[in-house]
């Protein structure tokens, strides 16, 4: 399971001025050089690599190369639906949501000389907004065309090192990117956590989770024995899927209730959410999550944040189309069973 990393201490947008981009001419194409970007991949430690696939056309590509490289899979269905990540503007921002929530800091892209002048000016776009360290190895002589792709993006050129007199044979695979199990046991729904009620003044508006810490706040959870769960939730795409099937799997709340939670109802660092209840907002009650949920909770908020959408406005605005079928593909897609409550 990727790790959460440390709870976001940055609710609001990337740094306004992120580093030059690095432009590293590797023009011998030196195999040892495409060896050290893959192995300095590290997830948890916020640098990744990615190595696009070759040949393709499809508009999304590059963006479901980078959330593998994050540690996610695109789970589609039988049915055709879930193929968001087949549309360009779905994936970039759940790439951008990803990257703030798993503090992603340097992404290192192979074979970047390869890419379309399209594919860069997305990755350029990517580094404007998350504020990363974006390197591109360029394994050939640039060419002249170079400068024209680079305008006006504050960037350096390096250059690698003589070729060596003994080349490496093959480069290996990064750390964190294994192959997913094709055979995965089915899994019960954890115990839901009690909660706590949320105050409220009478007739007053039912708040989100407002500031920390909470006077009768029990002590959020650091560990419990669910991690395998916890690792096929972060293999989920989708931040708000993510986000609505670990919210369902640790509440017990049904999609009735998911589709009652606001973009103000979870702590932009994942520690809390709040589920409301079906009857006035009388008995609403705040969740305190487990560690291992937090980046899981803050990529929905990121990505919420991205998209526009008021603080107050549903965090799940889909969770009940077509019977809340998408809320069951994912658990079926994680071998996970949903709560006996998932009608509510």
């Amino acid at each position: 399971m990727p790790a959460p990393g440390p709870a976001s201490t940055r609710a609001g947008p990337a740094p306004a001025t992120p580093p030059p981009a690095t432009i590293l001419i590797d023009a011998h194409d030196d195999p040892a050089v495409t060896a050290q970007a893959l192995t300095a991949h590290h997830v948890a430690a916020g640098q990744i690599t990615v190595d696009p696939t070759p040949a393709t056309t499809a508009p999304a590509a590059l963006a479901q190369d980078v959330l593998h490289a994050l540690g996610k899979t695109c789970f589609g269905t039988p049915d055709g639906h879930g193929t968001w990540a087949d549309s360009l503007t779905p994936a970039w921002t759940a790439v951008r949501a990803w990257t703030n929530a798993l503090h992603i800091t340097a992404l290192t892209v192979t074979r970047a000389h390869r890419l379309t002048e399209h594919r860069l000016q997305q990755l350029f776009h990517l580094r404007e907004h998350t504020g990363i360290h974006l390197t591109l190895l360029w394994h050939t002589q640039p060419a002249r065309s170079l400068p024209l792709v680079l305008a006006g993006i504050e960037h350096v050129i390096a250059h690698t090192a003589a070729p060596p007199t003994e080349r490496a044979s093959a480069a290996p695979t990064p750390a964190n990117r294994q192959p997913p199990r094709t055979a995965i046991p089915w899994l019960d729904p954890p115990r839901p956590l009690p909660g706590f009620a949320a105050s409220r003044t009478a007739r007053g508006p039912c708040d989100g989770v407002g500031p920390l810490p909470y006077p009768a706040a029990p002590p959020t959870p650091q560990n419990d024995d669910h991690s395998e769960v916890a690792e096929r939730l972060h293999a989920l795409a989708h931040p708000l899927n993510a986000a609505a099937l670990t919210t369902a799997l640790l509440t017990g709340a049904g999609p009735t209730r998911l589709a009652l939670i606001r973009g103000n109802d979870v702590h932009p660092r994942g520690t809390h959410v709040k589920v409301h209840d079906l009857h006035a907002h009388r008995h609403c009650r705040i969740h305190a999550l487990p560690t291992w949920a937090h980046t899981l909770i803050t990529a929905a908020h990121h990505h919420h944040h991205d998209t526009g959408r008021p603080p107050d406005s549903p965090l799940h605005p889909l969770i009940t189309t077509r019977n809340a079928a998408t809320l069951t593909e994912h658990a079926n897609a994680i071998h996970t069973r949903l709560p006996h409550s998932r009608g509510v």
